[in-house]
């Protein structure tokens, strides 16, 4: 059974809707990947001036606000014109933005290849939450062709920074054999670690090689 297979079988027994919540406006990561709750701390007067004075941190917010609309009209155009605008100075966190927005289509034409790139650019950077969604492009095929070594390679970027849903990954690989020597006790190292770090199939999944984590 493929990779993809047993994450779409792992992440409905834990009630997820599907594979694509991993790729998400926001997510948990020590690379930080801000939530609009952190955005809205932010006076939004300011955020507007510092983003038309070419702060690429403030583009940024402001392309999360309009995503959200969190004290603005909910307008996605908009939001790809900051998150552009960062990203073309080579914010990661705008590059990140970016790039799920060419993955879902939302304001421009979707385009799998266009968000790999993107994706890219971030990861390059160190960014997790883009390490960890170009392993999964990697590991589906999406934009990019499928390549189990390219995908162990950033899911294994973003777990060393402790990112929950590639150490999830991981586990996977290593539990099922999917590119890599299957290695159970390697799997559940991961899985441990992936629970540790709010990722609910890595819990699931851990419990199920039937193991306590002290």
């Amino acid at each position: 059974m493929s990779i993809i297979k047993i994450y779409k079988n792992l992440l409905r027994q834990a009630g997820v809707i599907s594979l694509l919540t991993i790729i998400s406006f926001s997510a948990l990561a020590s690379n930080d990947l801000k939530s609009i709750v952190d955005v809205a701390k932010i006076d939004l007067k300011r955020t507007l001036s510092q983003a038309q004075n070419g702060d690429p941190e403030s583009q940024t917010n402001l392309g999360m606000r309009y995503t959200y609309g969190y004290g603005v009209n909910k307008d996605y155009s908009k939001a790809f014109r900051w998150f552009k605008k960062a990203a073309d100075q080579n914010y990661p966190e705008a590059q990140y933005h970016i790039g799920v927005m060419y993955s879902y289509g939302e304001s421009i034409t979707k385009d799998q290849a266009k968000a790999a790139k993107w994706y890219e650019k971030s990861a390059n950077q160190g960014f997790t939450a883009a390490q960890n969604n170009l392993g999964l492009f990697y590991a589906q095929g999406i934009g990019v062709p499928k390549d189990g070594i390219q995908a162990l390679k950033w899911f294994t970027a973003a777990a060393n920074q402790g990112f929950g849903d590639a150490q999830y990954s991981l586990g996977v690989m290593y539990n099922t054999g999917d590119g890599v020597v299957e290695n159970k006790a390697i799997a559940k190292k991961y899985f441990a670690q992936g629970c540790k770090n709010r990722n609910k199939s890595s819990c699931n999944a851990f419990l199920k090689l039937g193991q306590i984590i002290e």
